[in-house]
């Protein structure tokens, strides 16, 4: 084979050989990227939508019952008080694995408001060391009625302005201070359920080294030896 068809045949493989390629989950409404090497194939993923099982808030009623979706509601009544009433909510038991880079959290809300006025707003914040620090206040508009809507506040892309580590989503670390404020007279929340969802990417499972960069440097190793090969025999 002379030099020039050599030359072809090899940059034909190292084509081939370093592809990455992209997939949409378009189930779950989210992209996933992933590289893939022999068996290894890298993709994010989620914690699943975690209910706590420790909820303390004694300006509500009930606020155990946010701790499952089951029309059994934490109530709180606001009459001509605008101060925010809180739900302190622990013990979500994720499972986050370590060195996993987290991608986003995403906070959901289901229940209803009797606020016409639209003044009405859930509140959420995150504790990422037990309850000393806490993320920026986020807040939405939760409707209102007398049926459940689901509000988010977060995203799987949304850190809450922090760089997050696995740790941090223990028992022991891991908070969401969940909250109701209104400024209108006679308003009220009834609040069925509250989850937390954790969207991570899991560390490369072939000690820390990407996927593309290993294929690479076995198929550039490759070629060299053929190079060696085929000058030897010229």
């Amino acid at each position: 084979m002379n030099k020039l068809k050599l030359l072809k045949v090899l940059t034909f493989i190292s084509l081939i050989g370093i592809l990455t390629y992209n997939s949409f989950d378009l189930f779950n409404n989210k992209h996933k990227s992933q590289t893939r090497k022999a068996e290894i194939i890298y993709l994010g993923t989620d914690s699943g939508a975690s209910f706590p099982s420790t909820t303390i808030g004694a300006d509500w009623n009930s606020p155990d019952n946010i701790q499952a979706s089951d029309d059994s509601r934490a109530t709180s009544n606001f009459w001509g008080s605008s101060v925010p009433k809180y739900i302190n909510t622990t013990n979500y038991n994720f499972s986050i694995p370590a060195g996993a880079t987290i991608d986003g959290i995403a906070v959901l809300v289901e229940g209803y408001t009797g606020s016409p006025t639209g003044n009405a707003r859930y509140l959420a914040q995150l504790s990422w060391d037990g309850g000393s620090s806490y993320t920026t206040e986020k807040e939405v508009y939760p409707g209102s009625g007398s049926s459940d809507i689901v509000k988010q506040l977060g995203s799987e892309s949304d850190t809450w302005l922090r760089s997050w580590i696995d740790t941090e989503f223990s028992n022991a670390n891991f908070e969401l201070k969940f909250g109701y404020k209104t400024s209108s007279s006679g308003d009220y929340a009834r609040v069925d359920g509250v989850t937390v969802t954790v969207y991570y990417t899991e560390a490369p499972a072939n000690g820390g080294t990407d996927g593309v960069n290993t294929q690479t440097f076995f198929i550039m190793s490759y070629l060299d030896k053929l190079f060696k090969t085929a000058l030897a025999k010229e």
